[in-house]
């Protein structure tokens, strides 16, 4: 689970099981998951925006500032644009 905490007073916890490795980027949070999915949220909500499949186990997320994630799957490096 993770908690989306808006600038505001409210807040929503927002459960993800098989989690890995998360990382915030704009709008969104990039969320790597051991089933082999990079999950793009809304970081005011929590809610789903993406869901795309990498191939492995994601064992890394970062979001570049040239607008792309970058996602560590296995042995590779995977960029993933929104």
């Amino acid at each position: 689970a993770f908690a989306v905490v808006p600038p505001s007073d409210d807040h929503a916890i927002v459960d993800a099981p098989g989690l890995t490795a998360a990382a915030f980027g704009g709008e969104h949070i990039g969320l790597g998951f051991a089933d082999g999915a990079l999950e793009l949220r809304d970081a005011q909500s929590g809610g789903v925006v993406a869901r795309v499949p990498v191939g492995g186990a994601v064992t890394a997320v970062a979001f570049s500032a040239l607008g792309f994630w970058v996602v560590a799957s296995g042995s590779a490096l995977l960029l993933v644009s929104k």
